[in-house]
């Protein structure tokens, strides 16, 4: 686990970091503690999830709105209380198997990662108003002050606002911000970073080019790309000199990376033995 705030962590990296996109959810159900669980074996430097709010205010672990996909109901997670929630099954549209898995809450997620591996929480609540997004996220500050990982998590989402008010609440957590084309159109990232006093810039690897490259690289910004399961796109995000890269399949560019740091026997090596 490191030791080092999340943001020198990112920087101390010879190599993009590999983080669990939702856990290890090419092979368990996404934002549930066996993918999550799985991430941290396979050996992860980082793992990713989405967090939404309950009806009665509990932030929970959860990619889409509502429970369609997942649970094959109707549903709004924000419907929801967190005990109504927690009659739900989300693991059986992946495999009869996880039929009696669960929403996590985000203290049981942080319960999980705790001196196990940092995490980047993705703010899926889309509060119009500032004043009902700002208390959402104090929730949110109080479970990690709880655990005291204010240094081991990187907050991000695709409201400009989340930033801000991260910064404003605990200036010592590390936030990004999410390329939203409709916002910012032509702008340049480090722009964007800037006027919203953001540490990362998040992207999908198919946006990220050398214009990008450049102008984060200038300004020393690091970027985490989306999501990346072929290694063929590894390469060339690594080509890049992306800091990080979201992906399913963790455990593959983990074996991907150890086969690239071996060191290769030279010609006259091979001919004396």
């Amino acid at each position: 686990m490191q030791k080092l705030h999340i943001v020198e962590w990112f920087q101390s990296f010879t190599r993009p970091v590999i983080i669990a996109h939702r856990g290890a959810s090419a092979y368990f159900p996404e934002n549930t503690l066996p993918a999550i669980e799985a991430a941290i074996e396979y050996g992860s430097d980082m793992v990713e999830v989405d967090i939404r709010m309950t009806a009665d205010g509990v932030p929970v672990i959860s990619h889409d709105s509502n429970l369609q996909r997942t649970a094959n109901r109707k549903e709004n997670i924000a419907d929801l209380t967190w005990k109504q929630l927690q009659q739900v099954d989300v693991g059986s549209w992946f495999h009869s198997r996880y039929d009696e898995l669960r929403v996590l809450s985000l203290r049981q997620f942080l319960e999980v990662c705790e001196g196990q591996i940092p995490a980047n929480l993705e703010i899926k609540f889309h509060f119009r108003e500032s004043p009902k997004l700002k208390d959402a996220l104090k929730m949110v500050m109080e479970e990690l002050a709880y655990f005291k990982m204010e240094d081991q998590v990187v907050i991000s989402g695709f409201n400009r606002n989340i930033s801000a008010i991260v910064k404003s609440l605990k200036p010592e957590v590390a936030s990004a911000v999410l390329h939203n084309p409709l916002q910012w159109k032509r702008v340049l990232p480090s722009r964007v970073v800037k006027n919203y006093n953001a540490d990362f810039f998040h992207c999908s690897w198919r946006q990220f080019g050398k214009s990008w490259q450049q102008d984060l690289q200038k300004h020393h910004i690091p970027i985490n790309v989306y999501t990346v399961n072929q290694t063929v796109t590894y390469m060339r995000m690594r080509e890049l000199g992306v800091c990080g890269v979201f992906t399913d399949r963790p455990d593959m560019l983990l074996k991907l990376e150890k086969s690239l740091q071996k060191p290769h026997r030279s010609n006259s090596a091979l001919s004396e033995s």
